[in-house]
Parts: C-alpha cells; sequence; structure tokens
C-alpha cells in the first residue's frame, strides 16, 4: 500500500495492473474477500487507500503519521473523545454541560490538534 501511495502522490498514472498488485492484492485475500478496486481516478482511489491503510493497519502505531503526512491530522484530531463505559457501569462519565446520551459512552477528553504547533516536534537534546 505504501508503494501505490507513493506512485500516486508522484503523479504516476494508474493503471490496474499497479492496482492489482498493490490494494487488490490486499483486498482480495480469502480471509478479507473485497470486491478490486476498478477505477483508476486518482481522488477515488487515495480516498480508498486511506481507508485500507486506517482499516488493515489498526493498531499497528502509524495511523497519527498517516494523518501528519496526508496533512489531515488538524480534521481528524479534533473533538470528543469517547470510550465504551465498563460493563454495568453505575457512574458513566458524561461531559460537563451535557446530559448522558443514548449509547451510554464513557467521555474521557476533548481532543485538540493545534495546526503549525502539533504536527512539529522539537529536536531532542544529546
Amino acid at each position: 500500500m505504501s508503494y501505490l501511495e507513493a506512485k500516486l502522490e508522484n503523479g504516476d498514472p494508474l493503471t490496474a495492473e499497479l492496482l492489482d498488485k498493490t490494494i487488490n492484492a490486499v483486498r482480495r485475500r480469502s480471509s478479507v474477500n473485497m470486491p478490486p478496486i476498478a477505477v483508476t481516478n486518482a481522488t477515488i482511489v487515495r480516498a480508498a487507500l486511506r481507508n485500507e491503510r486506517r482499516v488493515e493497519l489498526a493498531l499497528e502505531g502509524i495511523r497519527y503519521w498517516d494523518l501528519l503526512r496526508w496533512d489531515t491530522a488538524k480534521d481528524v484530531l479534533n473533538g470528543d473523545f469517547y470510550g465504551a463505559a465498563f460493563p454495568d457501569a453505575k457512574n458513566i462519565r458524561v461531559k460537563a454541560g451535557s446530559s448522558r446520551d443514548s449509547y451510554s459512552r464513557w467521555y474521557v477528553t476533548k481532543k485538540s490538534f493545534r495546526a503549525g504547533q502539533d504536527n512539529h516536534w522539537p529536536i531532542p537534546p544529546k
């Protein structure tokens, strides 16, 4: 998938052969058995590739770096952060000033990605 992303972002033409060797090879695994991507429109392939990376590489520890590279962190990493409530929880934590929602989600915190600041990390000392 990284090879396809590199070709896509470089502006190289997308062919059915390239898609078959990259993203469609992942999608046609017997354990997944998803339909292949047949279109070669860069915008559609980019959206499909980003979603495929999100799903296939979940819990690999690279999602944050994908968001930074794609410059979408400022959009995705803002808002309220919820988790699942513990089974049989009596005190569901809700956001201050709001009522308990119908999903009984556990309010954790608010995310605030600061564009222009949080996408740069300090240089560590020696």
